[in-house]
């Protein structure tokens, strides 16, 4: 089952990572801390992310990332993309995706160098 899940939602090459990423991908996606049943048996409820006919995630989940960025960086344009994603509880790379899409589209634009520049929201 859990299995099934990691592979829905695009993320089956990380079966192997062990039981810290299975348990950031269950919270990023609503689910709780795995229970330890019995022995080294445990339960871990999850909640599986709306998806369209497609198989794509849906319309919600891909508007609500990149506002949950902007809204962020209006708050704090110091902050990291590593720090974005742990505060959004998503993977770097949807983080990185979603920030390029903004900046394409002319909404976000990075001012100064990587590690000692900000961000500025243009919209």
């Amino acid at each position: 089952m859990i299995a099934k899940f990691f592979r829905q939602i695009g993320r089956a090459d990380e079966l192997g990572s062990g039981m810290r990423k299975m348990m950031k991908y269950s919270r990023a996606y609503g689910g709780a801390d795995p229970e330890l049943v019995e022995g080294d048996v445990f339960r871990m409820a999850v909640k599986v992310p709306e998806f369209s006919e497609s198989g794509k995630p849906s319309e919600k989940t891909r508007v609500e990332t990149p506002e949950s960025i902007l809204r962020l960086l209006r708050k704090n344009p110091r902050l990291t993309l590593s720090e974005i994603a742990d505060e959004l509880e998503k993977a770097p790379s949807t983080i990185e995706r979603a920030v390029g899409k903004l900046r394409d589209r002319g909404c976000l634009r990075r001012v100064g160098s990587k590690k000692g520049g900000h961000w500025e929201v243009l919209t």
